[in-house]
């Protein structure tokens, strides 16, 4: 994006962040190997995007708080995930990937949102089209935090 000054990714996985130095477009890029709870970054960020990585906090209310924090007055928290209670065909992830996962509802995930100072909308992304039940019968839940405050 032209406006944008500075992109930072973080990961726990050092092989992600290599890949992603791998594909790197531009020198606004910057990556970090840490999980956001022991991240010591200072910035404020315009917009935060986490895709299929909140709930490896467990409990999440900690790493939520965090990410309330490092936005800017007006900023916007884009979560996407898969991994939903109401998503029955996905409960069966934390069992399969045998590590801790927090496991909430889509009521559950809006409130804590809420509770976490947010502004907070949610949306469902299905693809009807896509051959993996849960894609066309549940899809990705978006949970759209703002900060207002």
């Amino acid at each position: 994006l032209p406006k944008c000054k500075k992109a930072v990714g973080i990961d726990k996985s050092k092989n992600m962040i290599k890949r992603a130095v791998s594909k790197q477009a531009s020198k606004k890029e910057k990556y970090a190997c840490t999980d956001l709870e022991s991240w010591n970054y200072t910035g404020k960020f315009d917009i935060i995007f986490s895709m299929e990585s909140l709930y490896y906090s467990v409990p999440m209310e900690p790493a939520l708080a965090k990410v309330f924090k490092m936005l800017k007055t007006s900023g916007f928290f884009y979560c996407g995930t898969d991994f939903y209670s109401d998503n029955h065909l996905t409960k069966r992830w934390k069992k399969v990937m045998k590590i801790p996962m927090d496991l909430r509802s889509k009521a559950e995930w809006k409130k804590m949102f809420k509770e976490a100072g947010f502004k907070t909308t949610v949306k469902q992304v299905r693809d009807t089209k896509h051959k993996a039940k849960w894609k066309r019968e549940f899809g990705t839940l978006f949970i759209i935090g703002e900060k207002v405050c």
